[in-house]
Order: C-alpha cells, then structure tokens, then sequence
C-alpha cells in the first residue's frame, strides 16, 4: 500500500473521538446559535481502500471496466493561441462511454459573448445546458441569468457578501452558495427567493444533491458538514481543518474535499465515514463527475491530479500553474482551468480546455485575471470572468474597474461575438 492509498486508521479514530469538542468550538466561532442543529458525529469506522468504486456508490459502473483512456503523464497546455479545443460532445454520453461522432458545430472558444457588469468575479456555476449560469463577486452580490449569459440579475434576495462557491443542479432550480464570513444561501425556485443557512462562517465551498436536499460545506478552519434536509439541519463529518472546497456527485453519496495542508478525502456514503487519498499537495480547487466516479484536483500553483475510480489513484496531468478554477462535466471527459495574471507574469495565463479526461489541454483564451469558470453539464457552454484589468485576482478586496464575464458556447452564437483574448 502506498502512502496515497492509506486510509484514516488510527489518526481518524483520534480525529474523530474529539469531533464534539472541536465542532463545538468552530459552531462558537462561527456565530454559534442560528437555529439550525449541529448533531454529534455518527460513530464511524474509515472505509478500507477496496471500499471505494465496490459497487456501494449505487451505480452500476465497475470502474475497472471503464473504457476511459489510461491518463498520461503531465502534458504541456498549448501556447495560448485563441485556437479552440475538440468540438464538444452532442449532449451527455453515458459515463465511461465514448460517445459517437458529435454533430459538427461551433467549438467552445471560437466565438465569445463578452457580457454582464464591471465587477471583481470569483466563482462561477452552470446547469446541465448553460441556460442558467450563476456569477459571484467577492466582495459584493450575486448574479444569475436564465438566457444563457445574454442578460444577468442581480440576486437581492441572497444579499451581498464574500462569495466564495456555487453550485447548482443541471436544471438550474437549486442553487447553493457559501459566503466567507457570513451565511450558506439556498434557493429551490431557480433564484426567485433565497434563504440563508446555517451560521455566519468562513465557508469556502458548498455542493448540493440534484433534489436540493443533500448538502456539504466546508468551512476555513472548520468542520466539514453535511445535510439532509435542504440545509435545515446540519451534521459535522470531518474535524477542524484548513478545509479549501468540496465537490459531490448528483446524487450527494460520493463526496470529495481537501485541506490545503493535507490528503484528499473521499466518502462514497453520503459523508458518513471518509478515505485519505492523495497525499497533500497544497490542494485548492475540486471537480468531480454526476456519479462520483471521475474527480480532479488542482494544487495552489501545482499540476491537476486526475482519478477515473472514484478517488482510488491519482495522476498528476497538466504543468505547474497557478489554477483559479476547476470545472468539469457530468462525464468526466471534459474539464477548463482558469489560470490567471499574475503581477506583470503573463507567461501561460489563460483557460484551459481537456476534451479526453486531462490527458491533453489546448488554450481556449489568452491572459487575463482570470478567477471564475465553469462548464456546463454537457460541455457545450463555458462561463468565465476576471477580476479586472491590474486586480490581485487572488486577493478578496474590491479592485477597479473589474472585469466582464464571458460566455462560449459550442454552436452559433447569436449575440454580437467578442474574442475573450483581445
């Protein structure tokens, strides 16, 4: 057994027979009170490593007859030339599945739609088909629009804050997004009302189910949580730790996180008991598959790591950059980075694009500050922003004049085309 495939053992056990103590200091400092519960910790035992990808994820993919392309070593991005990936995929195929030959059209990065206000964007979510995209500013409101990025809204209702993560299910209706410093916001309807989670904290990444009923959350020096009931109760899961995000499959049973200063975690029942992963690596940003099976890691400033089985072995792709964003599609097959300026380094910035699970990666924009991208569920739209012309797009403080968003989407576009390069 490797160092990566260790599991929490006897390290867990302590972590775990002193959950109460430590959630209790973390609820306290995260605002305490709020009328939402934090139950004790489920007495768990750690999954062995033959646990994960058995079977109990409650699909019926045996991950060791993947079709999937054994990864490669690390690849080398292309030279930032405005020149697109593969075309995208015609809709979803099934996972593990090579899909047939796509029906020609537009690909992603050939044509962008440069869109929405000025402002110092940070995190992005998109549905299954890019209808409903979601936008965030740090600090500052939060953003929907329902016309594929032509037009956007502000969200009044989920107030202003230092948003941190969203997430959303592919019909765009539930949508979820953590604050840093302040609360978890829910919305059921697609935006037209929202309700504030749980405790003031700093919350760095939320997941939820594709029902809105399963939710996870991790906070900056704080517990990992989940929920069953939309958010109306929570359960502490991991103990205290400089937790940096989490990713879920649709249906909310295999769960992915990782502290900045320690291994992966995979849980495949719902966050009741966890696996160690990947040893530490500086993790920052997280993707994973609609069925858990495929998940990505990228380091602050290091390669993406890449898993096909459920988060059993890695393999580092991609070169050593600093990564902003992590977007993957509900195949796995797809996945964008966002790698922004940096002061006065330009060399390599820019979006990334994988079409064969992060085996090969070609430019799709050249550099800007780029700190916000996601793709939709069937690869065929891609949102991203950055934080401003001369904006730290790693620093949570206002910057002028901020940046626009920008949409490309893998067919015609009919809106006026800007080139997100220029």
């Amino acid at each position: 057994m490797t160092q990566a495939q260790h599991t929490l053992a006897t390290p867990a056990r302590r972590a775990l027979a002193t959950m109460t103590v430590l959630t209790s200091i973390c609820l306290a400092a995260c605002g305490g009170g709020g009328g939402a519960s934090a139950e004790a910790p489920l007495a768990t035992a750690p999954n062995t490593a033959g646990a994960v990808g058995s079977g109990s994820t409650g699909n019926t993919n045996d991950p060791s007859t993947d079709s999937t392309p054994a990864t490669a070593g690390p690849a080398q991005p292309g030279e930032g030339s405005g020149v697109a990936g593969p075309v995208a995929p015609d809709g979803d195929a099934p996972v593990g599945v090579t899909p047939s030959q796509p029906t020609p059209r537009l690909a992603l990065g050939a044509q962008w739609l440069e869109t929405g206000p000025l402002a110092d964007w940070w995190t992005a979510a998109a549905s299954g088909d890019g209808q409903v995209l979601a936008m965030a500013v740090n600090p500052g409101g939060l953003y929907l629009s329902h016309d594929a990025g032509a037009t956007w809204e502000p969200q009044a209702g989920a107030g202003q804050g230092n948003w941190s993560s969203i997430d959303m299910d592919p019909s765009g209706t539930h949508i979820a997004a953590s604050s840093f410093g302040g609360l978890l916001w829910v919305s059921h309807d697609g935006g037209a009302s929202w309700e504030g989670k749980f405790h003031d904290c700093h919350w760095l990444g939320v997941t939820l189910s594709n029902n809105g009923q399963r939710l996870a959350a991790v906070a900056k020096f704080g517990p990992l949580f989940t929920s069953d009931d939309g958010g109306a109760s929570w359960v502490p899961r991991l103990p205290t730790g400089d937790w940096q995000a989490v990713a879920g499959s649709e249906d909310g049973r295999v769960l992915l996180t990782a502290a900045h200063d320690g291994p992966i975690q995979v849980s495949i029942d719902f966050g009741q008991t966890w696996t160690a992963r990947e040893q530490s690596r500086g993790w920052y940003r997280l993707a994973i598959s609609a069925d858990g099976q495929h998940m990505a890691a990228a380091e602050n400033g290091g390669q993406i790591h890449m898993s096909s089985d459920f988060g059993q072995t890695w393999t580092a792709t991609f070169q050593s950059m600093p990564v902003t964003a992590l977007s993957m599609t509900r195949d796995g097959r797809q996945l964008v980075v966002a790698v922004p300026i940096l002061g006065k380094v330009t060399t390599d910035a820019g979006l990334y694009y994988s079409g064969d699970f992060g085996q090969s990666w070609q430019a799709l924009a050249t550099p800007r500050t780029w700190r916000a991208a996601a793709l939709s569920g069937d690869g065929n739209a891609l949102v991203a922003a950055a934080r401003g012309d001369g904006v730290d797009p790693m620093a949570i403080a206002p910057g002028l004049p901020g940046g626009h968003i920008f949409v490309t989407r893998a067919s015609a576009v009919a809106a006026t085309a800007a080139h997100a390069s220029h």
